[in-house]
């Protein structure tokens, strides 16, 4: 099963054990209305008193509401369920080799104990290559094992902090996803009994996901694959993953957006953020304090983020000058952590700190130069990543046939929205000196 399925099942779950929940409080609404009916009936009255019919209104209403909230969440299990299913068709038309290759991948387990290698030597995905053209499964280079590209979105994951931090990932299964978000809530107001309620209608507005392709190819000789060196393909395999989680971290972090190619607009860049402009680091930048994370925490409290969920996200220079930050300016007498042999944990106010050297310090602000960087904190629960495709990872010895090298490509697709923007909270002009 893969991360993704895993993800969905878990939001089925969820989202079952909800409608559970909005059913039984519907059906208790329910009843309570039946036994004021019932109330009325008892006692020989034709018609409800005005605060049993008051309370009689009250309950119809939220019953309304119970149904209405039940039908989305039914629409939400069907979608999930739907999805779940295609996932798992894909894994078992993925899965679906000969013992043959069943062999070769407790033999890969196998090798696996000593080193962990999981980008397969060039005999391990001949091999490979082979059962699945045998099969009618692959004719263009045999697809990745699933628990080996599995492996290649797990390990990125942990390597590009704007995914570890923990934002909502949601599959787009085409070009582009368009989802509804709030812009405008219904006005609630006071209201005299009978008179005309005034109609307002929410506001909404498409929040489109169009993911971009993120790819990276290398070359290898086949003299040194063709031998199982299981360390050169461990170079391989760790390079790809640590050149596209810093291509993808830079890009939901800071991409600039526009075409030619076509580029991911970063959170620090979305139109909607909170910019803190000179209020909290000057004019010119600043050394940051712990002062300025309190106040980028309190300006997201402000606009309805919570604290829980979110992230900062600094550069190493940044968090080298927290972490140095000392009590009433004594040696040795670190706030974060008073035992300079321990290991001071990233995380300030109780939200957890990433550090990525994908946040240029090279930023400008007022007469500072190019000495400066940018501070990020998110809601992660408002923040959207499109996948329009998982890792995936193919080898081909066709592509530099004339120079004896096999061609080991990595690709996937990703794009990154933020369902409130006002929930991404951004500080320029952090110095460290």
């Amino acid at each position: 099963m893969n991360e993704m399925t895993k993800r969905l099942q878990d939001r089925l779950a969820t989202h079952t054990r909800k409608r559970g929940q909005v059913a039984k409080d519907r059906d208790k609404l329910v009843s309570r209305r039946r036994a004021i009916a019932d109330a009325a009936k008892a006692s020989g009255k034709e018609q409800l008193s005005v605060s049993q019919d008051a309370e009689a209104r009250s309950l119809t209403e939220q019953i309304e509401n119970h149904n209405r909230e039940l039908e989305h969440i039914d629409a939400d299990i069907s979608a999930y369920a739907e999805r779940i299913q295609e996932l798992n068709e894909q894994e078992e038309r993925a899965g679906s080799v000969t013992e043959g290759a069943r062999v070769v991948r407790q033999s890969q387990t196998r090798q696996s104990r000593n080193s962990e290698s999981w980008l397969p030597s060039r005999r391990v995905y001949a091999e490979q290559e082979q059962e699945q053209r045998a099969t009618g499964f692959s004719n263009a280079g045999a697809v990745l094992l699933t628990e080996q590209y599995n492996g290649w979105f797990d390990r990125l994951r942990a390597k590009s902090v704007v995914l570890a931090a923990g934002p909502r990932l949601i599959p787009v299964p085409g070009h582009a996803l368009s989802l509804p978000i709030l812009n405008t809530s219904a006005t609630v107001s006071n209201y005299d009994e009978n008179s005309a309620i005034t109609a307002s209608d929410p506001d909404l507005d498409p929040l489109v996901l169009t993911p971009v392709k993120f790819a990276a190819l290398v070359l290898a000789a086949n003299e040194s694959l063709n031998d199982s060196n299981p360390e050169l393909a461990q170079i391989i395999a760790e390079d790809l993953i640590r050149t596209t989680a810093t291509a993808v971290d830079t890009a939901l972090l800071v991409g600039a957006g526009g075409t030619g190619p076509v580029k991911v607009l970063g959170l620090r860049n979305k139109a909607g953020v909170t910019d803190t402009v000179n209020t909290l680091l000057g004019a010119n930048g600043a050394v940051p304090t712990l002062d300025t994370f309190a106040d980028m925490l309190a300006l997201l409290e402000g606009v309805g983020g919570n604290p829980e969920t979110s992230a900062f996200f600094v550069t190493p220079g940044v968090w080298g000058v927290v972490r140095k930050i000392k009590r009433n300016s004594e040696a040795a007498n670190y706030a974060l952590q008073p035992d300079p042999t321990a290991a001071a944990r990233p995380s300030l106010f109780g939200v957890p700190v990433h550090v990525t050297a994908n946040l240029p310090q090279t930023e400008v602000k007022g007469t500072s130069g190019s000495t400066t960087s940018s501070i990020v904190l998110a809601d992660m629960d408002r923040i959207v990543v499109g996948v329009g495709q998982d890792v995936q990872v193919k080898q081909s010895e066709d592509y530099a046939f004339n120079q004896d090298q096999t061609a080991v490509r990595v690709t996937a697709r990703f794009d990154v929205q933020a369902l409130d923007e006002e929930a991404i909270i951004v500080t320029k002009g952090a110095k460290l000196s």
